[in-house]
């Protein structure tokens, strides 16, 4: 059964970028201690948001604003 405090969320990724995630993955799995692809990912955006959030808000979590959404979808191409 899936922990209740998980979110299974999609995005899109450059492919050297996640030929390189990968591998780098599974190069450090021994000595960094991740168990998947999953927990690898989500410990680094972890360490991105505690380094943005220090940076621009005292190092306090952002809040939403009331109807704040984040767009869905690939990315308008120029």
């Amino acid at each position: 059964m899936a922990d209740p405090n998980t979110r299974k969320t999609g995005f899109y990724i450059d492919r050297k970028l996640d030929a390189r995630v990968r591998t780098t993955m599974l190069a450090t799995m021994p000595m960094e201690g991740h168990r998947s692809l999953s927990e690898f990912i989500c410990r680094a955006v972890f360490y991105e948001v505690v380094r943005l959030e220090a940076r621009h808000n005292n190092g306090v979590p952002f809040k939403l604003g009331s109807g704040a959404n984040v767009a869905r979808g690939r990315p308008l191409r120029d």
